[in-house]
Parts: structure tokens; sequence; C-alpha cells
């Protein structure tokens, strides 16, 4: 097998590839996983390296935020290069994984999990930088206020454009069965339970189940005859692909290009970097928000009602499964 060749099959479909992904994390993160291919280091624990990385950085932009560089420009950069070096290395255990043909729903779980942490690291970290920007009372609480609108609309966006990739990867790629039904984590998390296993991989079921519950409420709400569950989805075929991609490839084009988490990690390593998170989350706040909800909201549900009605599938919404987690 070629170079080029390895570098594509470490790859999900192209067509669900955040750009800023493929033109720079993934090349890098590519390097990564080669080199780690011949040595004992697992995609796991690429997955803790990331979540490190990424809370190391939030941390460096934290003590940047409260003055505790002479020089703030530097505790802006390496910040900034630890929020890089973290998203590098959360792209390349996927790719390592799929070069050992090992991904595992433990992997996929724990990776959510990191992300989560990772993202949560990088909000307080851009805050505190946010914050020193600005002295009046009255600009400290529109920082506040703005701020805390944008964090709490970026997850609409980076949680839609997860779930939109896994539907679209299920219908159009043969036997790509990323992604995973909220009511088979319960049921693993239950078993898990029942067997017994270590704080840290309950608290990471917590956090997926979590995370995988607040997706489903959202998918509901943006879309509502929208399937939740991949799991009850028809079998791929030639002609249900096709009408599929016919409704959806424009969509899943905006989705990938805007909403991912890689272009939020690439814009507040720039931002921050030059020390400006605020200008990043503004244009978050403003232009990403009026695509998101003026334009892709009501295409998106165009695109589904089309779709489902050719495809045969019935409106998504189901009883949310109950758990005490």
């Amino acid at each position: 097998m070629g170079l080029w060749s390895e570098y594509r099959s470490t790859l999900k479909s192209v067509e669900v590839e955040e750009p800023i992904d493929l033109a720079v994390h993934r090349p890098l993160a590519f390097v990564l996983a080669k080199g780690a291919f011949h040595t004992p280091l697992t995609p796991n624990q690429l997955t803790v390296v990331s979540m490190v990385l990424g809370v190391l950085g939030g941390l460096v932009l934290v003590a940047a935020g409260l003055g505790r560089f002479e020089n703030p420009t530097l505790g802006h950069v390496v910040g900034a290069a630890l929020l890089f070096a973290s998203a590098v290395v959360d792209c390349s255990d996927g790719m390592l994984a799929r070069m050992r043909k090992s991904s595992s729903e433990i992997g996929r779980m724990l990776d959510g999990a990191a992300d989560s942490v990772v993202s949560l690291a990088v909000t307080i970290g851009s805050v505190a930088v946010i914050l020193r920007l600005y002295s009046k009372p009255t600009e400290i609480a529109a920082a506040l206020v703005l701020s805390f609108l944008t964090i709490y609309t970026s997850q609409f966006h980076t949680s839609g454009y997860d779930f939109y990739k896994n539907l679209y990867l299920r219908m159009t790629v043969p036997q790509d069965h990323e992604g995973e039904d909220l009511e088979h984590l319960v049921a693993r998390y239950q078993e898990a339970r029942r067997k017994g296993m270590s704080l840290v991989f309950d608290g990471c079921f917590r956090l997926y189940v979590g995370y995988l519950k607040n997706q489903r409420r959202f998918a509901e709400w943006f879309d509502p005859a929208v399937p939740v569950r991949l799991s009850l989805l028809p079998k791929h075929s030639a002609a249900g692909e096709a009408i599929y991609r016919r409704h959806h490839g424009a969509l899943m084009l905006v989705w990938r290009s805007l909403f991912g988490v890689g272009s939020l990690m690439f814009g507040l390593v720039v931002s921050n970097a030059l020390g400006r998170p605020d200008l990043f989350l503004l244009f978050r706040l403003v232009v990403l928000n009026a695509v998101f909800f003026l334009y892709l909201m009501p295409a998106q549900r165009r695109a589904t009602r089309l779709s489902s009605d050719e495809l045969g599938i019935a409106e998504g919404r189901r009883d949310e499964t109950r758990v005490a987690a």
C-alpha cells in the first residue's frame, strides 16, 4: 500500500471529515500514528495524552488570564500550542485504531469523555484570557454573558455535527457503524457496573451517557422527524445511499466546514495565540449562530422530511431511556 493510500485508509469518509482536519490536523496525526504503529502505544493511551495536553493548555491560559506570566504573549502562545498538540493527538488515536483495525466502543467512549474534559479546560482558559482584556465592571459583565451564550450554543454546533455525521455515514457508507445509540450505551454501562469497574471508567461512562442524552434531546428539538436511533435505520443500499446523499450532501458540507470540534479547536488555538479569543467567540455567537439557526435548521428539517418520505423511514422521536447515572 502506498503512503497516500495508507493515509486515506485511516480517514473516515472524506464527505464527513472537517476541512481543517484534512488540511492541518490529520496529516500531522498520521505521522504520529504511523510512528506509534510498531510500538506498544495504544489508541486509548493516545486519547489520554490528548486529554492531558488539552487540560494543560487550558491551565496555561488560565495562568495567562490571571497575569502569572511576565510576558502575557508567551502564556497565550504556549497555551495555544498545547491545545494544538491536543487536537493533533486527538485525531491520531482513531487513525492508529483504524491502522490496527482495533476500533472499539470503549475507545470511542473514552475519546468522547476526553473531548468533554478538554472542552471544559479550553473554555475556562479562554474565558480567563477574555476577562483580562476588560477592566470596567459593565464590560466584564457583558463579556461573561456573551461568553456563556457562545459556549451554550456552540455545544449545539458540535453535538449536531457529530449526530448528523454518524447518521450520514450509516446511510451512505456500507458497514460503517460509527456512533452508538443511547439505549445500547446504557445497557453496556449497566452490565459494566454489575461486573465492577474502576472509578475512572465509571466517570467516562457517566460523561458519555450524559453526552448522548443531551445529543438525543438536541436532535429531537432541532429536527423532530429525524431518526434518532441509528440501529433502526434501514440497511445500506445503493438506491438509499443515492437518495440520502442527494438530500443531505450539501448540508453535510456546511456541517463539517463550520460546526465540528476541529474547527472550534483551531479557531480557539489561533485566537488564543493572538490573545483575542473574544473576537472568535463573537464570530461564533453572531455569524455561526445566524447560519445555524436561520439556514441550517430549516434546511435540515426539510431534507429530513424529503429523504424520510422517499426511504420510508418513520419519524425519529422515541421514548427516552431513563438512566440512573
